[in-house]
């Protein structure tokens, strides 16, 4: 039997058997934390089936597992329980087919996200981030059409990937930007 240690059992727990997870990865504000399923495991990163504070499904998550420090199962996570056996997965068998596990995990959503036309949210190193379009991609940088949450278009910008901390994507504030971003396309 493999060695593995608690963390690695846990989250890989989680994936196998569909356990609802409590993720704390906000030194800053320890009452802060992710709630969700880990879904895909990269060697950098977690991929997380994420609910908001109301139990309900609330997009995906990509966190690094350097930045977490704490996992818990609490009380909290029994409300959520029935959630997820009334929602199946949005995006999930697409994901599961087409993302390499083999890549680092910003990598792989990053070329799922463009491959897929896909809005998503990023957060820096530096403490922003920026939300939108994937415009194009090489080995180290992304190219971002980026939009502000009323819809509207921000800019273009270039990104150094290595810059990126965590990608965010199919959240209620991502297909509400979205569709703000058509309401705005079609209006012009």
């Amino acid at each position: 039997m493999e060695n593995q240690n608690l963390f690695d059992k846990i989250l890989d727990e989680s994936i196998k058997k569909k356990i609802l997870l409590e993720i704390y990865d906000d030194t800053a504000n320890t009452d802060n934390f992710k709630v969700g399923y880990v879904i895909k495991r990269f060697e950098d990163s977690i991929l997380l089936y994420a609910f908001d504070k109301y139990s309900q499904y609330d997009g995906y998550i990509l966190a690094p597992i350097g930045d977490i420090y704490k996992i818990g199962r609490t009380n909290y996570n029994d409300n959520l329980e029935i959630t997820y056996s009334e929602s199946p997965f949005p995006l999930y068998e697409k994901l599961m087919e087409n993302i390499d596990d083999k890549m680092n995990g910003i990598s792989a959503i990053i070329e799922f996200c463009f491959n897929n036309h896909i809005l998503l949210k990023t957060y820096f190193s530096v403490g922003n981030s920026l939300s939108g379009y994937i415009k194009e991609i090489d080995n180290d940088y992304i190219c971002i059409d980026s939009y502000f949450n009323d819809g509207s278009f921000d800019g273009s910008f270039v990104v150094k990937i290595s810059n990126i901390s965590q990608i965010d994507f199919e959240s209620k504030q991502e297909k509400k930007t979205e569709r703000l971003i058509k309401k705005h396309s079609s209006n012009e």
